[in-house]
């Protein structure tokens, strides 16, 4: 039985509701740890979309099999980006270092139009317009990989932080640093693991939405904006608060983009994350 439509959006909301609980529990690891936001995520994900299209244009492999291959390419860009500014700014005034994530979407929105030009892409896969049944609906398969895969990652990265020896590690960093410190924990190294662990998250993101998301160089604003309305809706450090928030965001936005045009549809979600703000300031999950 085919999907109605709005079954259709729900099932695209929570597909998309998921890669943002990638890309936003990779800003949550990294908050937790610095103190500060990555709002270059999205640029970032946006980035290893176009070096998965060259790999695929290059290789002529299916999306999935090159989004393994650009992981790593993204990883190296993650670290000249670590080593060359963000090493020695993170003692930094929280408004500098956001200034210069800030120049650094500007860096590679530039690089991308230079190389790719402003159209819209879309990588090929041979799954792309394949179904699957799902009790009485039928989802996309690329959707259901996109959810699936979203979820199984925050779930593993989740079970590894209360779990284990090095999350109890990360814990302990995130909640007193400098105690951390005096304990023999080497907080500068930590921090690099993590933020290249945040950038992995957003690899993956970018793995499983580029098979049925058209992308242009300025699609990455858009998609950091609504992980940092999902980081504040959370709580600030809530990993619960940023998967419930995630799912919220993307189902609002799946339903509204079946009722009314996508360019009003976006404002939706700034809508309910007002609410949010007035309402409840200390996000879903928060403390006061």
């Amino acid at each position: 039985m085919e999907i109605s439509g709005i079954s259709q959006a729900i099932i695209q909301g929570l597909a998309f509701g998921g890669v943002f609980a990638l890309i936003s529990g990779g800003m949550t690891l990294f908050h937790n740890v610095t103190n500060h936001v990555n709002v270059a995520v999205g640029s970032l994900m946006i980035l290893d979309m176009y070096i998965m299209l060259i790999l695929q244009q290059a290789l002529g492999l299916d999306a999935y099999i090159v989004a393994l291959i650009a992981l790593p390419i993204l990883v190296l860009f993650a670290l000249f980006m670590w080593y060359v500014t963000l090493k020695r700014c993170l003692h930094y005034d929280h408004l500098m270092l956001f200034q210069l994530f800030v120049a650094w979407i500007l860096v590679i929105e530039f690089f991308c139009v230079i190389i790719w030009g402003s159209d819209f892409r879309v990588m090929k896969s041979f799954i792309a317009l394949s179904k699957v049944p799902v009790g009485p609906l039928v989802m996309r398969t690329t959707q259901l990989i996109a959810f699936l895969v979203s979820l199984g990652v925050i779930g593993a990265l989740y079970w590894m932080i209360m779990k284990t020896e090095f999350g109890c590690t990360i814990r302990a960093t995130a909640y007193l640093p400098d105690i951390a410190r005096l304990m023999g924990i080497n907080v500068d190294r930590l921090q690099l693991i993590i933020f290249v662990l945040s950038i992995v998250m957003v690899g993956v993101a970018a793995g499983v939405l580029a098979p049925y998301f058209t992308f242009s160089p300025y699609s990455g604003l858009t998609l950091a904006l609504f992980s940092l309305i999902i980081l504040v809706m959370g709580g600030f450090g809530s990993w619960e608060g940023t998967l419930v928030a995630s799912l919220v965001i993307g189902l609002v936005y799946g339903i509204s983009s079946f009722y009314i045009p996508n360019a009003m549809a976006i404002l939706v979600p700034y809508f309910l994350f007002y609410l949010v703000l007035v309402f409840r300031p200390q996000g879903l999950f928060g403390v006061r």
